[in-house]
């Protein structure tokens, strides 16, 4: 899944449902500012993002915390655990049985336990599952950071999000002619399942199917 206004590549593990809160971008003289939330309901999503310039803002909650991403690699699971690769995350979370939030920084190589609040340097046991949703990611990064998706060949993301584009996935087409800039989108409760595949406004969302 490609955000493009975010400069985001997301792939969107088996079983994982990720719905689209917030997903605005407005003009700022010269610059794009974009301003986006996701909520994942279930599962992970593993992601690279290109540096973000102030104010521009991408986070993905959990139940258990906010992940605020400025540029990085990481890892996501609904179960609030945070693992990055590069990089770094901001995270305020709350541990159990306390509503006062806290704040921590997870850096590359680190991961954030949400059942302790501890930072700790992550096991490499705990990636191979993901090696190849890693690599893809940031082959996908590479080939949208040279000008977007490889048409010559056909390579176009699964499931490009945009507030112009809106949610769609590569057998889609377009929308109408809608303008939606700086529209918030978070009453529309998008989707986007975990095979990559986007679900339109007003869609209640589906879970990722087993592959």
């Amino acid at each position: 899944m490609f955000l493009p206004d975010s400069g985001t590549v997301l792939r969107v593990q088996p079983d994982s449902v990720l719905q689209f809160a917030r997903l605005n971008k407005s003009p700022a003289g010269e610059l794009t500012v974009s301003d986006t939330s996701l909520k994942l309901l279930k599962g992970s999503v593993v992601g690279s993002q290109h540096k973000l310039s102030a104010p521009s803002h991408f986070e993905i909650n959990t139940s258990q915390n906010t992940a605020t991403i400025v540029g990085t690699e990481y890892v996501v699971n609904a179960n609030g655990a945070v693992s990055v690769l590069d990089g770094t995350v901001r995270l305020n979370y709350k541990l159990p049985g306390n509503q006062i939030p806290a704040k921590v920084s997870v850096p590359a190589g680190y991961s954030f336990d949400p059942a302790t609040g501890n930072v700790a340097r992550t096991a490499t046991a705990n990636f191979p599952s993901y090696n190849h949703d890693i690599q893809a990611v940031r082959d996908n990064m590479s080939k949208f950071g040279n000008g977007g998706g490889d048409s010559e060949h056909g390579e176009n993301p699964d499931c490009e999000v945009s507030p112009h584009k809106g949610h769609h996935h590569h057998h889609d087409h377009d929308h109408d002619g809608d303008d939606h800039h700086g529209q918030d989108h978070g009453h529309d409760h998008d989707y986007c399942d975990g095979d990559g595949h986007g679900n339109g406004p007003g869609n209640h969302g589906s879970k990722g199917d087993d592959h």
